[in-house]
């Protein structure tokens, strides 16, 4: 995207261990390579410190809007800001940028995409799909000076970059950027509000040791382990948690512990002892429902009409899942605690894996030995940009279906291969699939 400003984004990353530093000793002949290995470990230091201590997403401005261009058809504006990826790298916006959907469809390999959905669709010249807004860090090589070196050189080799300097891409994707732990921390909190603390009694436990250990299997089953060949955690009861007020400073207080040392790991973003990053160092800024057109064989987003008049695009704006990151001198105010505390409305339910159940929860685990057909609602209106999450704890075999409409233009969506899957509803009898896990976090 860079309508409104033109950059470079050529990485030059090198593969440097963040773990170590050069001993600086009298009389030690230093090179290149040992400046570049100091840089390293002190810049890998201070991107471990953002993502272990505050985690990643927009930190500030970076504002998204979508608005009818006219002839050129919709156009997504992004005020600049910044922002934390997932590795701990920094990345600033300078100045606003914009982009048109059209434009971007028009090119030559999403169009080759689209008309390969078109063919899977039957042919059909419309289709409905998500798109998605990608921030990711950059790096490229600047201010060339000549060096010295060997007669005969190429020009390439007689002029080398005297400066790395830290650069973005902004951009539209079919696929999300990986979120493992922005959706734990989602589904951590679902599980959270689940939770009774029964203060006028009736709690179904007075035992904290046996109210904890529940807790870790279901949370178990939420956050499976990374080893491969760890048996599925089918817990003992999958009833939302019930206990009385006494219980809560001590159960809180073992759930943040867990949480740090058992279930963060799984889903962390990048370890501190990783020694490369993803190549897609990416924030996710918005997702976008498309409804697009082919005409003359050129894909553009549909207008939207009623009684023959043009009344808008069929174009809409999604960031309830974007990651956000309040500052600390906010966090520490009652505003901030607000804000924090506000606006989540996701529920789990944890269910046993066995014949049919129709659910609506905007998060569900399946537990159990045997196959289900998981009944969900259609995709109607009223349902629009509803989220469902579909994990699968040890039921193989399962299945789900929408009382109407579709998943992903089949009437019913197979699980087999899968541990999980998202959906969101279009609200016109379609979900569509967001992202699949396989089975080993793949």
């Amino acid at each position: 995207m860079s309508c409104c400003t033109s950059f470079s984004a050529t990485s030059t990353s090198m593969r440097l261990d963040p773990g170590r530093h050069v001993n600086f000793t009298t009389g030690m002949v230093l090179g290149a390579e040992d400046y570049r290995q100091q840089q390293a470990y002190s810049s890998g230091r201070d991107k471990w410190i953002v993502r272990d201590f505050h985690g990643y997403g927009t930190l500030n401005g970076l504002e998204v809007t979508l608005e009818n261009d006219g002839e050129r058809g919709p156009m997504v504006r992004v005020t600049g800001g910044s922002a934390a990826a997932p590795s701990g790298q920094l990345i600033c916006v300078g100045r606003e940028q914009c982009g048109g959907i059209n434009q971007w469809m028009a090119t030559e390999e999403v169009a080759a995409t689209l008309d390969a959905m078109s063919v899977e669709a039957g042919g059909t010249n419309s289709l409905r799909f998500p798109i998605w807004l990608v921030l990711c860090y950059r790096d490229c090589a600047i201010a060339p000076v000549p060096v010295p070196g060997e007669p005969c050189r190429s020009d390439e080799e007689l002029m080398v970059p005297s400066r790395i300097a830290d650069d973005y891409t902004l951009s539209f994707a079919f696929d999300p950027p990986t979120m493992t732990e922005a959706e734990g921390i989602a589904k951590l909190n679902a599980w959270v509000n689940s939770l009774a603390i029964n203060e006028a009694g009736g709690a179904e436990t007075d035992d904290l040791d046996g109210l904890i250990a529940t807790a870790t299997e279901q949370l178990d089953a939420i956050f499976p382990s990374v080893d491969l060949d760890a048996e599925p955690v089918v817990p003992d009861s999958l009833d939302p948690l019930n206990f009385v007020p006494d219980l809560a400073a001590g159960f809180f207080a073992a759930i943040k512990r867990l949480w740090i040392t058992r279930w963060r790991p799984r889903v962390v973003a990048v370890s501190c002892n990783s020694q490369t990053t993803d190549a897609d160092d990416c924030v996710m800024l918005a997702r976008i429902e498309i409804g697009a057109e082919r005409a003359t064989n050129v894909w553009e987003v549909a207008n939207l009409d009623e009684g023959g008049e043009i009344t808008g695009i069929d174009a809409s704006l999604d960031q309830s899942d974007r990651p956000l990151l309040l500052a600390s001198n906010v966090e520490q105010t009652p505003a901030g605690l607000a804000l924090s505390d506000s606006g989540f409305e996701q529920q789990l339910a944890l269910i046993g894996g066995d014949g049919s159940t129709e659910i609506s929860n905007g998060f569900v685990v399946i537990v159990g030995d045997d196959p289900l057909t998981l009944q969900i609602p259609g995709a109607e209106d009223e349902n629009r940009d509803h989220t469902l999450i579909v994990r699968l704890a040890s039921a193989t075999g399962s299945s789900i279906t929408p009382n109407t409409g579709d998943i992903a233009g089949d009437s019913v969506f197979e699980l087999d291969g899968l541990s999980e899957v998202h959906l969101r509803s279009n609200g016109s009898d379609n979900w569509a699939v967001i992202r699949t896990i396989a089975r080993g976090g793949g």
